[in-house]
């Protein structure tokens, strides 16, 4: 297909896209404050009210409120305020215009990774109507989870294209500056731009919402297929191996390909120190920011091979697929597995009302009645 062509299929995808966003979700902007987490995050935030003053600004980058270290977030509330005041559908407009952008950048990622328009088009439809996203474009005060998506997903499309200019020929090409443990040559602009945004866009997301730490994790994961960084082990000459590995680094097997495919990825592993690094940081400060609200139980009450255990068996019961599409919030069964076992009779748990949402108002969970700790880990 001509490119000019496969560039009109793309925008009528996008427009598309924006159309599909807009009829799911057009209700919203109707839609009122509610008295879950909204009053800490805007109505009754101060702060936030305030609008963009110094004053606020050095607030959201120097305080944490609400359990939780994410200024950008902060500062995207207190551009609503500045914009529509307390006019809840101004807010929810807002949250339908990211979760909007987010669909038309889940469709450019998946296109730059596969080059298919239509089948990336679906995969960006079933992404923008996935009830499992009401909760975060209906209820204002999930702002955190749009805004976070937002800038991973940017990060990713940057990461993509710097991808896929390092592996023009290998991760471990000429643009190397010779003798250095860095796969990137601070003089190849095509490269390190949109390296730099990636990490940019990623230091973003954490300071939206921490939940995208494990973004490093999935740029590997994405080295590894589609991109195929870490298949394509034949871009080191004979000259860089040693003398016992003196091979032809095309063969298909020997003792050369498993030692080219282990030095690629240790390549690609210091590729990623930036954003090891950013992910680090913020585990420390969101840690640090839970323990000073009391929002994260010691260990000495829940012990770490307990919490293992019972995050893999919630995570498998609690995001089955058909309470997936159910659209309900996953549960939170407990801290324990003895009290995920027990958590229907188990004195220390108690149903949750419902959440004041028009979109989903079936969603019920289970969290622990301990004072502090009865809100949802948003």
């Amino acid at each position: 297909m001509p490119e000019k062509q496969r560039d009109r299929t793309a925008g009528l995808i996008c427009v598309l896209l924006l159309l599909l966003v807009g009829i799911v979700y057009f209700p919203v902007l109707s839609f009122d404050f509610t008295n879950y987490d909204d009053p800490d995050y805007v109505t009754k935030n101060r702060h936030v009210l305030g609008g963009f003053t110094w004053e606020n600004i050095g607030w959201a980058f120097t305080r944490y409120h609400s359990g939780n270290w994410h200024p950008l977030t902060w500062l995207s509330h207190m551009f609503d305020c500045q914009i529509y005041g307390l006019h809840a559908g101004g807010h929810h407009l807002s949250n339908l215009v990211l979760h909007a952008a987010n669909s038309v950048l889940v469709f450019f990622l998946f296109r730059s990774l596969t080059g298919a328009n239509w089948r990336s088009g679906l995969v960006a439809g079933l992404f923008a109507t996935h009830p499992m996203h009401v909760e975060s474009v209906a209820w204002i005060a999930e702002r955190k989870d749009l805004l976070s998506t937002c800038f991973a997903l940017l990060s990713l499309r940057a990461y993509v294209l710097y991808a896929k200019a390092a592996t023009s020929g290998h991760p471990l090409d000429a643009a190397r500056p010779p003798g250095s443990p860095f796969p990137l040559s601070l003089k190849d602009k095509s490269r390190l731009t949109p390296y730099i945004l990636a990490v940019v866009f990623y230091a973003c997301g954490l300071m939206s919402k921490p939940m995208v730490v494990s973004l490093p994790l999935l740029m590997l994961l994405l080295d590894y297929w589609p991109l195929g960084r870490l298949r394509n082990a034949s871009g080191l000459t004979t000259d860089e191996l040693p003398a016992s590995k003196t091979i032809d680094p095309q063969s298909a097997h020997g003792p050369a390909r498993p030692f080219l495919r282990l030095r690629t990825f240790v390549y690609l592993l210091i590729e990623k120190l930036p954003f090891f690094a950013l992910a680090l940081a913020s585990c420390l400060i969101t840690i640090a920011v839970q323990g000073a609200t009391k929002a994260l139980a010691p260990l000495t009450l829940s012990p770490l091979g307990s919490r293992l255990a019972n995050a893999l068996v919630s995570y498998a019961l609690a995001n089955s697929p058909r309470r997936a599409l159910s659209g309900k919030k996953p549960l939170v069964l407990g801290r324990s597995v003895s009290s995920f076992a027990v958590a229907g009779i188990d004195h220390r748990f108690r149903p949750v009302p419902k959440v004041a949402s028009r979109l989903a108002p079936d969603r019920m969970g289970l969290v622990p009645s301990r004072p502090g700790a009865s809100h949802w880990p948003g």
